[in-house]
């Protein structure tokens, strides 16, 4: 498991390009500008396997699309838009593991 922490758009590119990604971001972060949401859904396109971007509004649906993600096999979740979203995909993924 990676740590939380600010990733380059090459070391987006990279992961991404290493199996099936979802990226998560919390569409109301003050960080996550129309330009950023542009950056993102351009990298994760031009990823080697593509990644699937999932921007979300409030903690349910991020818990929602985080269990949906982690039941759909993809082999890495990347997350961001705060401590909250982080916090919260890490406690989303954990509880879908722990219901297997």
């Amino acid at each position: 498991m990676g740590v939380a922490r600010r990733m380059s758009a090459a070391e987006l590119a990279r992961v991404a390009g290493s199996g099936r990604t979802a990226i998560i971001l919390n569409a109301n972060a003050r960080r996550v500008t129309d330009r950023v949401r542009q950056q993102v859904e351009t990298m994760a396109a031009e990823a080697e396997r593509g990644a699937d971007v999932f921007f979300t509004e409030t903690l349910d649906e991020a818990a929602d699309v985080t269990q949906h993600i982690a039941r759909s096999g993809y082999d890495t979740i990347v997350t961001g838009g705060g401590d909250g979203t982080v916090a919260n995909t890490i406690a989303a993924v954990l509880d879908g593991v722990e219901s297997e």
